[in-house]
Formats: structure tokens, sequence, C-alpha cells
């Protein structure tokens, strides 16, 4: 099969697009508050090793309650099993339940997690968004995204994987400046 010219092509395109944290707050009452890997960053990676994605959305208790599900995506051009062309992909990511949790003023704090794992060195760029009802709101500006470098050379000696764990629920300070 050959692979589109279009690399948006599987962009969604019937939705109203934010990319303010504050409007869609204020607008919404839905924000990505964290995003892992951070944005903009860079990582290096090894050829074949899981890369693990993960988001906390903050959504007003209406908003949580509203039966409308909150959709967190991975949206990359990451060359793996699902996506062998690199076309821009959303890849759906799963609710942590066990990170749910509830702040003041009724703001429930959502945690979404999951991972990729490359077949093919390169570098590739990453970042979020979250669908709600007809809206989709982008953890960051366009093309300020996370760069991730895809190496097939062996691990330097000595270098040790963090061990992966996805049931831990934290709090980050460094994207809106507010603590969780």
């Amino acid at each position: 099969m050959a692979c589109p010219t279009d690399k948006e092509i599987e962009r969604p395109r019937n939705l109203m697009e934010m990319v303010s944290s504050d409007a869609s707050w204020r607008e919404l009452g839905l924000r990505i508050k964290w995003t892992e890997p951070k944005l903009p960053s860079d990582a290096n990676i090894h050829l074949g090793e899981p890369v693990r994605v993960r988001l906390a959305v903050e959504a007003k208790k209406d908003v949580s309650e509203s039966g409308e599900e909150i959709m967190a995506f991975c949206w990359t051009n990451l060359k793996f099993s699902e996506n062998h062309c690199g076309v821009w992909k959303d890849i759906k990511m799963h609710e942590n339940p066990k990170c749910r949790s509830e702040g003041p003023q009724g703001v429930v704090t959502h945690v979404y997690q999951g991972s990729l794992a490359p077949d093919i060195d390169d570098t590739f760029r990453i970042t979020f968004n979250v669908k709600w009802k007809k809206f989709m709101v982008w953890a960051n500006q366009f093309q300020v995204d996370g760069r991730l470098s895809v190496s097939r050379s062996p691990r330097p000696e000595g270098e040790v994987d963090a061990p992966v764990i996805f049931v831990i629920c934290y709090s980050i300070e460094y994207q809106t400046g507010d603590k969780i």
C-alpha cells in the first residue's frame, strides 16, 4: 500500500480547535494541565523501546459529569506498527481511574496514558490533544511539539532504563505554573 502524500490526512476536520489553556478553561471548563513528555522537549530513545505518554486534564465538575466523554490523544508522526507511513495520527490514550481526583471548587483531574514503540530510527514529533463534544484542545501552540530521536545504536554501557510505572499519580508544575 502506498503512503499518502498528505501527512495530515487523518487530522480531525469537524472540530473547533483551541490552543490556549486559558481560553479553553474560560470557554469550556477544560484544559490540559501537563504532558509527558513535556512540550516542547527533545528526547533520545533506542529503537524498539517503549515511549510512555501521559497527560493530565483538568475539568470543572459539570464537564466531568456531563455524560460526554473526555477523550485524550497523542498526536504523532512516529513510525510504528500502526503507522508505517509516518502520517500524523491520533493515538488514543486511556484514563487511569486510580489517578482521578477532585480538588478545590469541584475541579476534577483526569490522567490519561499509553505507550508507543518506534520501529524505525529517525526523528519524529509528538504533541497531545483532548476532544470533548465538538471541541479539540491542543496541549501547545502549532508546531511547538516534542521531538523524539530514535537511535538504532546500542545503549551506552552503564545506561539503565528507568522503571515504567503507570499507576503513579503525581503533581507537576511545569506547564502552567499551577500545582495540581
